[in-house]
Formats: C-alpha cells, structure tokens, sequence
C-alpha cells in the first residue's frame, strides 16, 4: 500500500513541476528551460492546450467583430447584374449572405488558427532538432518540442489581450503587430513589408528572446553556436510562415491577411 503512494506521489511530481512552468517561464525562464533539458517526458501538453483552449476562445471573441466587418466589406453587385437570370441572383445574394454565417465567421477562421498553431510548433520544434543536431546536439527531437512549448507561452498573453479588444471594441484586429506602420492599400514591396511586420510584436520578440535564453541549455552546446543557430531557425521558420501571405499576394488577395503560421 505504502509503495503505491510513493508511486502516485512520484508520477505525479512531473505534472505539477509543469503546471509551475506556467509562472516559472516568465520569471525564471533558465529554470524551465534546464528542468526541460533533462526531462525525457513529454511536457509540451499543459502550454499547448492552453494556447489551443485561447484560440478557441480569440474566434470565438472575434465572431461579431468578423460579421460587422463582412457585412461592411461585401462585394457589390457587378455592372450587369440585372441582366442575370433570377436564380443567378438569387445564388449571388446567398453567397453574401453565407460569409456573414458563423462558418466563415468563426469556425473557418478557429480551424486556420488552431492548424496554424500546431503546425507552426511542430515545424519550428523539427526544424530546430535538426539544425542543432547538425551542429553537434545529441537531444532528443522530444526535448525541442517541449522547449519550444514553453517559450510559445508568451503568446497566451497575446490572446488574452486579443480577447479584451475583441470583446470591448467590436472590432477587427486588422493592424496585427507593427503591420500598422505601413498602410493597407500598399502595393509592391511595401505589401510584403507590412506581411512581414504583422509578425513582429512584443510577444514574438519575447518568444525569440526565450529560445535564444534556452537554446545553450537545450542543446548543450556553446552558446554561440547555439544562439546563432537558433536565429537562423527562427528566420527560416518566418519565411515558411510568410509563403501563404505572400501567395495570397501573388492571387490579389487581401494585404492585411495574417501570416497562416500562428506564431
């Protein structure tokens, strides 16, 4: 009986070391970032379910937000639009009417931010495991993904603060990070300016700043080496993050569309 409780108090001992991370990172990032350097477990759970749960809740937040700016942005008419048959018509008014629905409102745009938010932490995981490893780290991929967990929580912040606009002005967030500088109409190489700018913020810069803390512990090479690797994986990871908005640009999509990678 008594080996039973040593059992459940030592299994359980790990999952409130991580629910500590959550004050810890901000704080006291290196203390995670070395708890994580020798943990073998998978403690990348708590910070992603916590950012998936923010997400949901960021679009669903922004569903009115998004109805009100489709409603004022709807496509008018075309000039021979009276010469169209009935039915016509009649399919072009329900198609405007369908984008003001909470499918493109709320759950097209939840499934774009929570793919967005995996796929940017597993690629960014991937691509950091395979650049340290090239460079002489012998941890496991297991340990990238869970490092890059952790530095992502700053990103938790972002939502909640996204959340509390959202609710209290009923409005778009259509100048996302210092996309603002630059106007919405910009054409040319001032488009792709402002597309790389909506991915600079407080939050991303804190989120550089946490690997670039934790990448000498991660890794366990010098922090040279692995600062400057670190950085080149997070440029390498902006530019795959880039290539949707850049192709909408390329299609003549909107300008102010945010980057498909959530980070």
């Amino acid at each position: 009986m008594a080996d039973e409780e040593e059992t459940s108090y030592v299994s359980n001992e790990p999952k409130k070391a991580n629910r500590a991370f959550l004050v810890d990172i901000f704080i006291k990032p290196r203390r995670v970032f070395n708890r994580l350097a020798a943990d073998q477990n998978h403690a990348w759970g708590i910070p992603m379910v916590l950012l998936t749960i923010l997400v949901i809740f960021t679009s669903l937040a922004g569903g009115p937000a998004k109805v009100q700016h489709t409603a004022m942005n709807l496509s008018q008419p075309p000039e021979d639009f009276v010469y169209w048959t009935p039915e016509q018509q009649n399919q072009f008014y329900e198609g405007q009417v369908a984008l003001q629905g909470p499918l493109f409102t709320v759950v097209f745009p939840m499934i774009s931010s929570l793919v967005g938010l995996w796929l940017g932490w597993f690629l960014l995981s991937s691509i950091l495991h395979l650049m340290m490893t090239l460079k002489g780290s012998r941890q496991r991929r297991e340990i990238y993904f869970n490092f890059v967990a952790w530095a992502s929580v700053p990103f938790a912040l972002r939502a909640l603060v996204q959340i509390v606009a959202l609710l209290s002005t009923k409005q778009v967030i259509d100048d996302p990070g210092l996309s603002g500088l630059i106007s919405q109409h910009a054409e040319g190489a001032l488009a792709y300016l402002r597309l790389f700018l909506g991915l600079v913020d407080l939050y991303g810069i804190w989120f550089i700043t946490l690997l670039i803390v934790g990448s000498p512990i991660i890794s366990g090479l010098k922090p040279d080496k692995a600062i400057s690797t670190a950085l080149i994986a997070c440029l390498l990871f902006i530019v795959l993050a880039l290539i949707p908005g850049i192709i909408r640009l390329q299609l003549g999509g909107l300008s102010t569309a945010r980057p498909f990678i959530f980070f």
